[in-house]
């Protein structure tokens, strides 16, 4: 009641104090590098090819290609990078990985790791360490029930054959959720 009665009695004071603290605030966002903080708005993906004995450039002829071609119709995909060193390669995807289903499509085409952070950084602000907990939960019921629904018991039993192109449900309208979505474009 202390802390209350004084702010009562010295307005000129605590609005000083409110006005340094926005300052210093707007100073530091201002002055902070920006390697400094995270970006865990996209995930990443990461495929990555071994081919013991095989030059780079053979690597990157019969495999990387052919990956990124693959990879390349991959829904949200932002930003593909490849790397194709001695008897191996390495392809980084950042893109928009949202749903399990996503999730098992990078991995039938080929990937070997899938990043989620944005999920976990979306259950972490919502709840804590129990939306984390929750995230995951939610994504592993929805990938098993794509797996089911793939005829697969697990990731391993993945590959590009269970895949396959499926026509929109509806047409877009402009009071659906995605009205400027065109299902006949080659992106969607």
């Amino acid at each position: 009641m202390k802390l209350i009665e004084l702010a009562i009695k010295r307005p000129v004071a605590v609005m000083s104090i409110v006005l340094m603290t926005v300052l210093l605030g707007w100073l530091a966002l201002q002055t902070i590098p920006i390697q400094l903080t995270p970006d865990a708005r996209k995930p990443l993906v990461i495929v990555q090819t071994i081919w013991r004995g095989a030059a780079p450039a053979e690597v990157e002829r019969e495999i990387v290609n052919r990956q990124e071609d693959v990879l390349k119709g991959l829904e949200g995909l932002e930003r593909m990078e490849s790397q194709a060193s001695s008897g191996r390669a390495q392809i980084i995807i950042d893109g928009g990985f949202m749903r399990g289903a996503d999730i098992l499509k990078a991995l039938a085409l080929g990937a070997d790791t899938v990043a989620i952070g944005k999920l976990q950084g979306l259950g972490l602000s919502a709840a804590g360490a129990q939306g984390v907990v929750r995230v995951l939960e939610l994504l592993e019921t929805e990938m098993r029930t794509c797996l089911g629904l793939l005829g697969a018991t697990s990731n391993a039993e993945l590959d590009a054959s269970l895949l396959h192109p499926a026509p929109p449900v509806y047409e877009p309208r402009p009071l659906n959720a995605f009205p400027f979505l065109d299902p006949r474009s080659p992106k969607y």
